[in-house]
């Protein structure tokens, strides 16, 4: 019988993979508890090795608020939740439901 893997491994294993970090974030940011959106920043921040100190350090952040937001303990900022998009290499954009826009 094969093991079992232990879920958190696994989840941050596969979080490695750009697009699977893409698609985590994007199902993480339709739901509206904004606390979803800062647990999976987490989790895409592991996956890239960061620490809570490196993230507070180059975020600007509060280590103690980042520890609350990622534990869903907090609800982020708006900024809060750009600048961790950013440190995890995505950008925040948005779409106009059923209409293309070009710029």
């Amino acid at each position: 019988m094969p093991k079992l893997r232990n879920y958190d491994h696994y989840l941050i294993e596969s979080l490695k993979d750009p697009q699977e970090a893409y698609l985590y974030l994007a199902a993480a940011f339709e739901d509206e508890d904004p606390r979803m959106a800062g647990i999976a920043l987490d989790n895409v921040l592991k996956a890239r090795n960061y620490s809570v100190r490196q993230i507070s350090e180059e975020s600007h952040l509060n280590r103690e608020h980042l520890y609350r937001i990622f534990s869903g303990h907090s609800k982020p900022e708006f900024k809060t939740i750009k600048a961790l998009c950013h440190l995890a290499g995505f950008n925040l954009t948005i779409q106009a439901e059923g209409h293309h826009f070009s710029a």
